[in-house]
């Protein structure tokens, strides 16, 4: 069986938008179901990790309880030393795999708003994505 060649990456969704980000900064995907006391947080394998919860601009917004819970991408920060290694992103729905081929089609002029943590929009397979803008979102959190 012959290995695809690309970057794995994960894709998820923010306020109808599609994201990408490479597995490797990835823990977990994980389904809180409201167990969390404080919504800005989320107690995740002993500690308390920091939760970014983006508004249907991509701009920072309000955790708000959910009957169904909430998924949530637990990433690992890539800038500076702070309180946790990790933090989590609100998502829509549980991220599904892709592969991030050679072909990437730069979009000029970003006509999706991708709001303030967007870096860049590219085209794939006649689909748009947008690559977060790790740092900007890591310098959005609160400390839980």
């Amino acid at each position: 069986m012959q290995e695809t060649e690309g970057i794995k990456c994960l894709r998820f969704e923010i306020a109808g938008k599609a994201y990408i980000v490479p597995q490797s900064v990835v823990a977990e995907v994980v389904h809180d179901r409201g167990t969390s006391t404080e919504p800005e947080a989320l107690s995740w394998r002993g500690m308390a990790v920091p939760v970014l919860v983006l508004g249907g601009r991509g701009e920072p917004g309000r955790a708000r309880p959910r009957p169904s819970g909430r998924c949530l991408l637990v990433v690992r920060r890539l800038y500076g030393a702070q309180d946790s290694r990790y933090y989590a992103i609100e998502i829509q729905a549980p991220p599904r795999p892709l592969i991030l081929e050679q072909d990437l089609l730069p979009v000029q002029g970003a006509p999706g708003d991708p709001g303030a943590y967007a870096a860049c929009e590219f085209r794939m397979g006649g689909n748009s994505y947008f690559i977060p803008d790790m740092r900007a979102m890591e310098g959005g959190l609160l400390s839980p």
